[in-house]
């Protein structure tokens, strides 16, 4: 079911969507997945929505001295549509719920599963909390991944796994948190890309606001998909022989040397 988070708003609209021509009197309206017209003329099939998925669309910018909206498209020419200030309402809708944070664990393919490992839930924690913290969407998602703090939060917990894997010995643990540190490099540099676009998506005008926004959530998923494969390399470093730790010998061996002393 189609849920308007507003009545749809009457207004003349002109311009192009996907090689059709729009020019008449239109219903129109924002729902979850974009933009929502029902032509009322005969000419353009009145009743037949016309659907603007969210990805289509750049922006939005409501112009109160004549009441019109304009709508900026990726690939087609901008719609316009002249009514009452009712269509400011519109327009804020459509910005806000096109500036929702996309569906990113499906990028963590390791996580909870086999080849996880002892320490899993440590290292994707703060993006996790990051991602719960964003589901509001909007300014709370570009605060929740901030990209200082999650840098912070995840060198912290390469930190604390080091910590724990050589508890008793100081130097050894730091060496263990430079390489932790090295495996997790793909992931620390795609943070930087996140800040970049958070920056753009806060300084951007209302024609370009999901455009930027679009950027900022590519930049997001890359970071959970080279979080993945960080993880890989973090599990097999840690895995890996503790540096000055003997080879493992058969029993004959460990008893013939106790021996011969």
């Amino acid at each position: 079911m189609t849920i308007f988070p507003h009545a749809p708003v009457r207004a003349e609209v002109s311009g192009t969507v996907r090689h059709q021509v729009l020019s008449g009197r239109m219903s129109l309206a924002v729902d979850l997945d974009g933009v929502v017209l029902v032509p009322l003329d005969d000419h353009l099939h009145p009743g037949t929505p016309v659907r603007i998925a969210f990805d289509a669309i750049d922006g939005a910018v409501y112009t109160p001295g004549d009441a019109h909206l304009t709508i900026t498209l990726r690939s087609d020419e901008p719609i316009v549509a002249r009514g009452d200030a009712r269509l400011q309402a519109v327009a804020g809708d459509l910005l806000a719920r096109g500036c929702t944070v996309p569906e990113l664990t499906r990028a963590l393919r390791t996580l909870g599963g086999r080849r996880g490992g002892a320490g899993q839930d440590d290292f994707f924690r703060p993006l996790l909390d990051a991602r719960r913290a964003a589901a509001a969407g909007g300014d709370a998602a570009l605060e929740a991944f901030d990209a200082a703090q999650l840098r912070i939060a995840i060198e912290a917990q390469l930190s604390q796994l080091a910590a724990r894997h050589e508890p008793d010995h100081p130097a050894a643990q730091r060496a263990l948190e430079a390489r932790l540190c090295d495996a997790a490099l793909p992931l620390l540099d795609a943070l930087g890309g996140i800040g970049a676009a958070a920056e753009t998506a806060r300084t951007a005008t209302p024609d370009t606001t999901l455009r930027a926004w679009r950027e900022w959530a590519r930049a997001v998923l890359r970071a959970f998909e080279r979080a993945d494969a960080a993880w890989l390399q973090v599990r097999a470093t840690l895995q890996a022989p503790r540096r000055g730790t003997p080879p493992p010998t058969d029993g004959l061996d460990a008893i013939w040397k106790k021996v011969t002393g």
